[in-house]
């Protein structure tokens, strides 16, 4: 099961409790910081916005990749640790051949796309250019897919204090058209005029674009990783001693 990341989640709290602390020091109505129509302009814009711009499956998954970070990164030191760990055993086999690292990733276990992927490409002789090409190719290409999730967020983060500001001059036209014939309706006017802008920098800069570089963070540590995982299969194709290969990674 997935261990919630601890520091995520005091960043929200935290981020959102100062703003509530404030509000309950400076007013005992909290009601006039709720405004439903601000609301709907700043949230209902920077989606409709988002989904004129991009692909619907992919501002979903984008949506959905919010809640990525409230779980824990789970390649830790120990992780790299353990694939270093594993490389220098397959160079103790691979002076057997490379018929026993195939044997050895099959009682593993492991379901890990690259790294069978990679065994494949020794198994079917691929010199060191070729690996780096493949591998490296493949690398590149998950990490640039995996990532248009944070583009789109930060795109939203953007997206938000501008519709904020659409929200402010909404609040304000209907406010100077109101001021000779209904004074009345100044006040909900200048709350949604302030509002807007508040709920838009809120969405901004305590969702959309921390949620934005969490994502990029987690696929950098797992680019980071694959990369290690290349040097070792290539040290393997070259015959290096375990020694070597330990050193090196």
């Amino acid at each position: 099961m997935p261990k919630i990341s601890v520091s995520s989640v005091a960043g929200i709290i935290l981020g959102f409790g100062l703003c509530i602390w404030a509000i309950a020091n400076s007013t005992k109505d909290f009601r006039i910081f709720f405004h439903l129509e601000s609301f709907a302009i700043v949230i209902g814009g920077t989606l409709a916005t988002t989904l004129v711009g991009y692909r619907t499956r992919y501002v979903l998954r984008a949506l959905a990749g919010l809640g990525r970070i409230f779980i824990m990164q789970p390649i830790g030191p120990q992780t790299l640790r353990d694939d270093v760990k594993m490389m220098v055993e397959w160079a103790t086999l691979n002076q057997r051949g490379l018929g026993a690292i195939e044997d050895d990733l099959a009682k593993r276990k492991i379901k890990d796309p690259f790294l069978t992927y990679s065994v494949e490409l020794l198994m079917n002789g691929y010199k060191e250019h070729d690996l780096r090409l493949f591998l490296g190719d493949q690398i590149e290409s998950t990490f640039g897919r995996k990532t248009v999730q944070a583009n789109i967020l930060n795109q939203m983060g953007g997206h938000g204090p501008a519709f904020g500001m659409i929200g402010t001059l909404v609040g304000l036209v209907i406010m100077l058209s109101n001021m000779g014939s209904d004074p009345a309706a100044i006040g909900p006017a200048m709350a949604l005029s302030m509002l807007a802008t508040l709920y838009g920098v809120l969405a901004a800069r305590l969702v959309f674009m921390p949620a934005a570089s969490k994502i990029i963070q987690i696929e950098e540590i797992e680019k980071h990783r694959r990369y290690i995982q290349l040097e070792g299969i290539v040290m393997l194709q070259e015959k290096k001693s375990p020694n070597y290969v330990m050193d090196r990674l």
